[in-house]
């Protein structure tokens, strides 16, 4: 059977460029009919084609088709089929992990008005954590490491610890992620990152309109000191910030002060 350009490109959902583009990759020919001179495809170009609409329904790319219809050898079909298999077991994993970041954030969106300015004993998770120096930003090291972080987002959250010596409080902004999360990524330790294990904390969420390097309104850190002062809890020198989500000009923070 004989099928003009339009033809093809109609049944297989195609622009006629497409089809051209095709044949000029000599992944299909057109024949001509000796009558009229037109250009038509048979049989053959469709049920290439139809490979061809597969394996792009697998994502594979016009240069691994035509080394895959191309190939004369069944052991090099099942080596470009075995790659193909790994990479997307790779990106199933990646999609897996961002459905489980969505399904956190909405679960933190919908405690939002449960947890503000509440106080509860929780366990924290492990958590590492990276400072945002400026001198450090000098340092090939820091650099790498704060831009492995940064491929992260948005596992890896804004974040700031608070030093308590002796009625003063020290902010040290920077960036945290899960150990848990920093292990799939296969994210590197190294002297600038800081991990603070699981523990028992104090936890509660706070707000803040803040500049990046402030976070946290200290007013906000003296009331849970206060709220700790008023239940008799013993708690370490140093609060772990950790960004939520920003809205409007708000950005809500979870607070952690470990329980010594």
């Amino acid at each position: 059977m004989a099928y003009s350009i339009g033809e093809i490109a109609e049944l297989f959902g195609l622009s006629k460029e497409a089809i051209r583009h095709y044949e000029r990759l000599h992944i299909i020919k057109s024949n001509r009919n000796p009558h009229n001179n037109y250009r038509f495809y048979d049989e053959e170009a469709v049920n290439t084609l139809r490979v061809v609409r597969s394996y792009r329904s697998l994502n594979f790319s016009l240069d691994e088709i035509i080394g895959l219809i191309n190939s004369q050898e069944k052991e090099a079909m099942l080596n470009e089929l075995n790659s193909k298999e790994e990479i997307l077991k790779t990106e199933i994993e990646q999609l897996k992990q961002q459905v489980d970041i969505i399904h956190q954030q909405k679960h933190m969106l919908q405690q939002l008005d449960h947890q503000l300015g509440k106080y509860q004993i929780k366990t924290k998770p492990s958590t590492l954590w990276l400072s945002y120096n400026h001198e450090d930003k000098k340092d090939i090291l820091y650099k790498n490491t704060a831009y492995s972080w940064s491929k992260q987002m948005p596992s890896a959250r804004i974040s700031a610890r608070y030093v308590l010596n002796k009625g003063e409080i020290t902010s040290i902004p920077g960036f945290c992620i899960s150990s848990k999360d920093a292990e799939k990524a296969k994210l590197e330790h190294n002297g600038y990152i800081k991990e603070f294990p699981s523990c028992r904390a104090v936890h509660t969420v706070m707000t803040s309109n803040l500049a990046f390097d402030q976070y946290i309104d200290e007013t906000w850190i003296n009331k849970v000191l206060q709220h700790e002062k008023e239940h008799g809890l013993q708690t370490s020198n140093e609060i772990l910030s950790m960004g939520i989500i920003k809205i409007g000009d708000q950005y809500y923070f979870e607070i952690w002060h470990p329980l010594i």
